[in-house]
This record gives structure tokens, C-alpha cells and sequence, in this order.
């Protein structure tokens, strides 16, 4: 997961981008953003142009990031880490 479609969306701000890695996890082709048919400059081009007549909604791209937000993530390692040492978790 790009750190930097994470970053965008928590900004509110809709992400373009080809269909790589795990980005529909978190962009919902005409909601918060747009993922290109095809993964060549014709394809993300569409998308750029697609994108820029969408109302996207702010609310909508902050929403899809919010099980990758940090004291999501980091919670569930720190207990894992407390497990493993015996400790209770926080």
C-alpha cells in the first residue's frame, strides 16, 4: 500500500492511479478518486481526465483510510509485541 495514496486521502484529497498493489482496497473508482482501465499513459490519462470532472467527496477519501490509520496499525503490533514478551497489552 503506497504511503503516499494513504497520505493523499487522509488529506481529503482524491488519488489517481493504475490498478497495482492493494489500491482498491482504499480507491473506489469514482468516489474518492480513479483507478485506470488500462496501465499506459492512454489509460491513466483517462482517469486524470475523469477525475477532474468528479465531485469528489473529501469525507469520502478521509473514510477510506481509516483502518490503516497509525494507532490502528500500531495497536494491534504493539499487542502482538507485549504478547510475545509476556506483558499484558495497552
Amino acid at each position: 500500500m503506497p504511503i503516499a495514496v494513504l497520505e493523499a486521502l487522509a488529506c481529503g484529497l482524491p488519488v489517481v492511479s493504475t490498478d497495482v498493489g492493494e489500491i482498491r482496497r482504499v480507491v473506489h473508482d469514482g468516489r474518492n478518486g480513479r483507478i485506470a482501465q488500462t496501465r499506459d499513459i492512454t489509460g491513466f490519462s483517462e482517469a486524470m481526465s475523469r477525475s477532474l470532472l468528479d465531485a469528489t467527496d473529501a469525507a469520502a477519501c478521509v473514510a477510506a483510510i481509516q483502518p490503516y490509520r497509525p494507532e490502528r496499525v500500531l495497536t494491534v503490533l504493539y499487542d502482538n509485541h507485549s504478547r510475545q514478551a509476556g506483558r499484558p497489552s495497552a
